[in-house]
């Protein structure tokens, strides 16, 4: 039997596409977008009790490393933030291990810890931008016009902005804003 054979046998078979509830539920691109975002949230929250300040950005990692991994052949975008998330989760894999010893209260140790959180916000920023523009790569390819996805550059813009400004309770309400306008 040839691959042509092969292909009318198959179509022959199927008397119709599955309905588009039960297709829409194994498209293998909702699950990589649901580990990308869900890993993306758990590593922005941070929750200082029950170990959950390592648990959630450990499982975040993890699953955004996941979610890039299944989509790094779509495009160059998705490429790229999965070399970002590997980059990313090394760096906290690094930070990890360093607070674990003795020397994680030295003040060398702390500078440079304070360094690198600051060189690490340009992988972040660029961890959304690969997102974005990966998806609107792929909706391109779908013949579809690309849109949306400014929103979350500029509320990372925002937060960064109000976190390292020295306003007081105004850099407090701001982040709050900021962070009621995401959800």
């Amino acid at each position: 039997m040839t691959d042509k054979e092969f292909d009318r046998f198959l179509e022959d078979a199927i008397d119709a596409p599955p309905p588009a509830d039960l297709a829409d539920d194994f498209t293998p691109w909702r699950g990589a977008m649901n580990r990308i975002l869900w890993g993306t949230v758990w590593t922005t929250i941070t929750l200082n009790f029950l170990y959950l300040d390592v648990i959630l950005p450990a499982v975040g990692h993890i699953m955004q490393l996941l979610g890039y991994r299944t989509l790094r052949r779509e495009n160059r975008w998705f490429r790229l933030g999965y070399g970002l998330c590997c980059l990313r989760l090394g760096f906290w894999i690094l930070n990890f291990a360093v607070h674990s010893t003795i020397y994680s209260g030295a003040p060398e140790m702390e500078r440079l810890l304070s360094i690198g959180a600051y060189a690490l916000l340009i992988p972040n920023f660029l961890h959304l931008v690969a997102l974005r523009n990966g998806i609107r790569a792929v909706q391109q390819k779908a013949s579809l016009p690309p849109r949306g996805g400014n929103g979350i550059l500029i509320c990372f813009l925002l937060m960064v902005f109000f976190a390292s400004a020295r306003l007081g309770g105004l850099a407090a309400l701001g982040l709050m804003i900021v962070y009621v306008c995401i959800l």
